[in-house]
């Protein structure tokens, strides 16, 4: 194992600096034990392994179609690497965010009834708060020995990339440290922090009819499109296969004879639109709906192959009823 692992972390020095310390981040907050430089070294190689395959299969069809696909999967690879515990970091993140106004408000009655801070947080937590639970016990389990209550509070915003958390940490250290009303301060926290998600649904909710069109024209519209382009350059090509002359009744058929696209560019280039429009479209749709463009690659894991099915199911049909 040693020796696999000295490998993974051999490879993954191709990788600048900046690039391992944003992915360790997202390893953290994901919750993933996993070293980055094995995390990436594997993602490396399964990639480059992957994409030899499909880079072998060439010899069954297009050579120049099978190493851009092969160039395509050991990408995807990466972005794989990157955006899976990315994305899981959002999930802790917005999984926090639901239970910790509950939290808050349990804590704040609990103060209220007579407990210590200490004692409020840690009879605060439930199997039902799942990640905050489990951050909570382990920063109150520290708290226990040498270490510092706030220093323990305060690790959590390193393992949970949370701003509501973040923010409801400081606030209570303050309030602790100040001697403030401690409780009051945990119920308008908590009331803000309720109040934020609330407005969060109502935008997404309210941006839904952008987010569906820009669905439809990439799903729909693109593909379509360019699957009637397609057909009407084979529709050409076929009638110039079959005029026999330059010049009917004095019109001037030049247009027809001249030489012109084939086929299987249209096709490969239609593949090639369809899978950048629809990736943009995704980050456009990240946006709108996250202020993030990074949040869009979670609709391009879907969406991307899914408007390629369509347009060649699209394309197939179009043979078959337009004959």
């Amino acid at each position: 194992m040693k020796i696999i692992s000295r490998l993974f972390i051999t490879a993954s020095k191709v990788f600048p600096g900046s690039y391992k310390k944003a992915v360790e981040e997202n390893l953290i907050f994901a919750g993933i034990e996993v070293d980055v430089e094995v995390w990436l070294g594997i993602s490396l190689i399964i990639g480059l392994l992957t994409a030899f395959v499909v880079a072998l299969m060439s010899k069954f069809g297009n050579p120049l179609l099978f190493y851009i696909l092969a160039i395509v999967v050991f990408f995807i690879y990466q972005l794989g690497s990157y955006s899976i515990p990315y994305f899981q970091a959002i999930n802790r993140a917005e999984s926090v965010d639901q239970s910790l106004p509950s939290v808050l408000q349990l804590m704040a009655s609990n103060i209220r009834a007579g407990m210590t801070p200490f004692q409020a947080i840690k009879v605060s937590t439930r199997a039902e708060f799942g990640v905050l639970t489990h951050e909570l016990d382990r920063a109150t389990a520290k708290a226990l020995g040498t270490g510092s209550f706030s220093d323990a509070l305060l690790e959590i915003n390193k393992r949970l990339n949370s701003h509501a958390l973040n923010r409801a940490i400081k606030l209570f250290i303050r309030s602790v440290e100040s001697g403030s009303y401690l409780a009051k301060t945990l119920e308008e926290t908590a009331r803000d922090i309720s109040e934020n998600i609330i407005l969060k649904r109502e935008l997404i909710s309210s941006t839904r009819t952008y987010t569906m069109l820009i669905m439809f024209s990439v799903l729909i519209g693109t593909p379509m499109l360019l699957t009637i382009s397609v057909h009407f350059t084979e529709k050409m090509a076929q009638l110039k296969s079959s005029l026999q002359i330059t010049q009917i009744e004095g019109l001037e058929m030049n247009f027809l004879i001249g030489e012109g696209f084939s086929t299987d560019f249209l096709v490969n280039v239609s593949t090639i639109i369809i899978l950048f429009t629809t990736l943009i479209a995704s980050l456009l749709m990240g946006v709108i709906v996250e202020g993030k463009e990074k949040y869009g690659l979670k609709y391009a894991f879907f969406l991307v192959p899914l408007s390629l099915i369509i347009f060649y199911l699209m394309r197939f049909l179009s043979g078959i009823l337009l004959k």
